[in-house]
């Protein structure tokens, strides 16, 4: 492999394209790979959790999302993905304490 895509942002973005081309399971390899680099990346987390939706694998959602929300409580995508998760498992109250801003 190029000594350029042996960082964080090649790994990143080869991530990107295999997601886009849905192998899902690559993309998974890629963004592992990026956070080995960037391990405090909230987007690769995320990023991470959407592919544990995809591929039914909530649990794994949620601990991504949770581990980018402790890094930045303030990134929203976090959020977004994390109540899908829970959405899929059957736990809505979750969605809806965090939407009325009760402690979850």
């Amino acid at each position: 492999m190029c000594q350029e895509c042996q960082s964080f942002s090649g790994y990143y973005h080869l991530g990107n394209m295999y997601f886009v081309l849905e192998d899902y399971s690559s993309a998974e390899k890629y963004y592992m790979q990026a956070l080995h680099y960037n391990p405090d990346d909230e987007k690769t987390m995320v990023d991470l959790g959407n592919i544990y939706n995809l591929t039914d694998r909530y649990e794994q959602s949620v601990e991504s999302c949770n581990r980018a929300i402790k890094v930045n409580p303030e990134y929203g995508p976090a959020y977004e993905e994390l109540g899908y998760a829970y959405l899929s498992m059957g736990n809505s109250e979750w969605l809806w304490k965090t939407i009325s801003g009760s402690s979850v």
